[in-house]
């Protein structure tokens, strides 16, 4: 049987916002150690391969009963075991095999998004005032009980074992974590300064465009998130450089890719240099335009978002 290398000595276990496990390299960490070989502390595990206390895992409240299937079980454990009084270390002189499955057969007829259901789940328990970063990334408003199902006994084991802010988290065990927040980063309603505070940009099943603003953080919810996205429900407006539509969103940018031109007010596709506008022949369709920052059609009103940063500086 083929060895396969071993990477503890020179790769970390840690995730970027959304909260997808990776590899990242050791000398981009801030702390060292003068002995590579000895255990050193990791944000993050692989999951399926580690030791822990039998007493501290049932402190921390085993893996959450709510979670779907497959996915973030590692880094809720990650999570919380640094925030509730231990740490997680990697170990580089212990060794143990692992064969690896091809792809995930127990999803194939699973019609739930679970990663995304098991995430939101995660960040509402223990991310604080960071779990808006998670919510943006999937375009949804709030934690959505009917959907997501009741945290309120995980919220509790949490206060029992006396756990420390996720910023502890932050500080400690990730100081590295990548800044979340983005230039221009919004949430909520977006509307057009042409046809004034009462018109919203409204996406349904077989709709686009410009409708009259309802409150209900539903159709006409988005979120400029970390991916640059303008994400609805992880539904994401998608410019092609010739058409232009909402698709599921992909995390790649590309064509999902936005900037938002903070002293104009305007909506930039990154990729295709074009400006979002309403179009004026109707005041209800969308068009894509040459950026103009004197053009009213252009110009949009949106909510920023406001997070403490310092964590990250």
């Amino acid at each position: 049987m083929a060895l396969i290398a071993n990477k503890s000595l020179s790769y970390i276990g840690a995730y970027d916002w959304d909260l997808n496990f990776g590899w990242w390299y050791r000398s981009s960490m801030k702390k060292k150690y003068a002995n590579l070989l000895e255990p050193f502390d990791t944000p993050a595990m692989a999951g399926g391969l580690f030791a822990i206390n039998r007493t501290f895992f049932e402190r921390l409240g085993w893996y959450d009963d709510g979670f779907d299937i497959y996915g973030i079980e590692n880094i809720e454990l990650s999570m919380k075991s640094w925030m509730c009084g231990g740490k997680m270390v990697t170990v580089p002189c212990s060794r143990v095999g692992h064969i690896q499955k091809v792809g995930h057969p127990y999803l194939h007829n699973e019609k739930k998004d679970v990663v995304r259901a098991n995430s939101i789940r995660l960040a509402e328990v223990w991310m604080d005032e960071y779990k808006a970063v998670i919510f943006d990334i999937y375009g949804i408003p709030h934690y959505l009980e009917e959907e997501f199902g009741s945290v309120a006994s995980r919220k509790a084991i949490r206060e029992s074992a006396n756990c420390k802010p996720f910023r502890y988290y932050l500080e400690n065990a990730f100081p590295e974590m990548h800044n979340p927040l983005i230039s221009g980063a919004f949430r909520g309603e977006v509307k057009s300064v042409l046809l004034g505070n009462d018109t919203c940009l409204e996406y349904s099943s077989e709709f686009l465009g410009m409708a009259r603003c309802n409150g209900e953080q539903t159709t006409q919810y988005w979120a400029h998130n970390y991916y640059q996205e303008i994400n609805s429900y992880k539904h994401c407006l998608d410019y092609t450089g010739a058409s232009l539509g909402v698709f599921g969103c992909h995390r790649s940018r590309g064509n999902q890719a936005w900037r938002v031109l903070t002293d104009t007010g305007q909506l930039q596709s990154i990729k295709h240099d074009q400006c979002l506008a309403v179009n004026t022949s109707t005041n209800v369709t969308l068009t894509m335009q040459k950026c103009d920052p004197t053009s009213v059609a252009q110009k949009w009103s949106v909510t920023f978002i406001e997070l403490d940063v310092s964590p990250f500086a």
